[in-house]
């Protein structure tokens, strides 16, 4: 779908091309699907099974062979799920309780998808199981039983095809990102991703006010039709003080760009972790140990022992290790003027003289050294002299595109803008 997104676009089921359609817009539903980040759905749905001929319609409803679907939950039984399918039948839970990989993927996979073919008694006469594989990123497995006219059960395995859509969904902000992205069911993953394409123009902790807007667009995988993942956000606008910010993905580079071919990123990264809160910042402050007023020369960022901190850009290591009341410690020069300092890590995972890149992962989250708690101490030098490192990131210069990648990139940029507008237009419910 990446790479065909310059002429189409699936919104609610609807195949847009680039004359977006107002009228069509419309989003699919998608209740809680299964992301390795979002939770598991707890109803199941039961639809007449798509088996029956025409003169079925004339029976109670009772007596039709049904389809029912729903997902495993963590600590799920045979009996629960078939509970929770409506299944009376002692013959198939017996069955399904001796099955060793029906067994695993109830206590190892939570989120498969479930579909149970139930007959007119509410006995068992077919179950698949759908779930991701994490080697296979473009493949699910599948696990097919049906009962035979002998009442013997037939077993099938297989590998298939996840086939991906596009789903775009607009939102206000009324308290947090989070808040607004939740109201609209995007996983959180999806949330994260936005806050990081725009880190470098909006401060997320900050700058927000109630009522700015998002609309995004951003890829679901799945089979026939039910959502197994998310994919990568393929363009974005946020309106933040009345400045609207778009970002679009362009595969041949790999970055995000606004319509006029420039990208998001910058030369330095605006936070040394992903989505983060900033618990001190670079001003005076009643030092927590020392217990008095100091100028507090960096930023620091709370999280999580063990969160990775990565370098804002790349450079070169210059310190590695520890350094008093800072514990453990590393230093990267990044160019002539600016080194930037990363305190109190549990971890350190470079050493003196390596060369690192922008975004790679240079230690651990802690409370080394003169720490109340884990937390991160980020600091900047300029020509050796400390800066609010919060300023670097938009200080730096961004990327463009060549005239031949502006070419390529134009046509995608205008289906992707019309989209986005179009989904702007037709806003869903707001976070409250």
């Amino acid at each position: 779908m990446l790479h065909a997104l310059r002429g189409k676009l699936m919104v609610g089921g609807v195949l847009l091309g680039s004359a977006i359609a107002l009228t069509a817009f419309g989003l699919a539903p998608h209740g809680n699907e299964p992301t390795p980040d979002s939770a598991i759905a707890s109803v199941s749905t039961v639809t007449a099974s798509e088996a029956l001929s025409n003169s079925a319609a004339d029976l109670e409803p009772s007596a039709l062979p049904l389809v029912a679907d729903t997902q495993t939950r963590r600590g799920e039984t045979v009996r629960s799920l078939l509970q929770r399918l409506d299944v009376e039948d002692a013959a198939a839970e017996t069955y399904l309780r001796e099955h060793a990989e029906v067994r695993r993927l109830l206590n190892d996979e939570p989120g498969a998808r479930v579909k149970a073919h139930i007959n007119a008694q509410g006995e068992l006469t077919g179950l698949r199981f759908t779930w991701l594989d994490a080697r296979k990123a473009q493949e699910a497995s599948q696990l097919a039983l049906s009962l035979q006219a002998d009442g013997q059960w037939q077993e099938t395995t297989s590998q298939v095809a996840l086939t991906p859509h596009t789903r775009l969904v607009s939102g206000t902000i009324q308290s947090s990102l989070f808040a607004a992205t939740d109201a609209q069911n995007i996983p959180d993953s999806i949330a994260v991703s936005v806050a990081e394409i725009f880190a470098n123009d909006i401060d997320f902790r900050r700058d927000l006010r109630k009522n700015d807007r998002f609309t995004i667009a951003y890829e679901e995988w799945g089979v026939e039709g039910e959502m197994m993942r998310t994919g990568r956000v393929l363009a974005a606008e946020f309106v933040n003080k009345g400045r609207a910010l778009q970002a679009i993905w362009f595969e041949a580079k790999g970055d995000y760009f606004d319509g006029k071919g420039q990208s998001s990123k910058r030369q330095f990264l605006s936070s040394p972790m992903k989505f983060s809160r900033v618990t001190s910042g670079f001003a005076m402050r009643f030092h927590p140990i020392q217990k008095t007023w100091k100028r507090h020369l960096g930023v620091d960022y709370g999280a999580p022992t063990g969160t990775p901190v990565r370098s804002i850009g790349s450079g070169r290591v210059v310190f590695a290790g520890q350094q008093r009341g800072y514990g453990n410690v590393v230093e990267i020069q990044h160019d002539g003027q600016n080194r930037t300092l990363y305190a109190h890590l549990s971890r350190i995972f470079v050493r003196k003289g390596q060369s690192v890149e922008r975004e790679q992962d240079i230690g651990a989250v802690g409370s080394t050294g003169w720490a109340t708690g884990p937390h991160l101490h980020f600091e900047l030098r300029v020509n050796g002299v400390h800066q609010d490192p919060l300023l670097l990131a938009k200080r730096s210069k961004a990327l463009t595109l060549s005239k031949s990648e502006l070419a390529q990139f134009k046509p995608i940029a205008k289906d992707m803008l019309a989209a986005l507008s179009a989904g702007g237009s037709t806003q869903t419910a707001s976070a409250r």
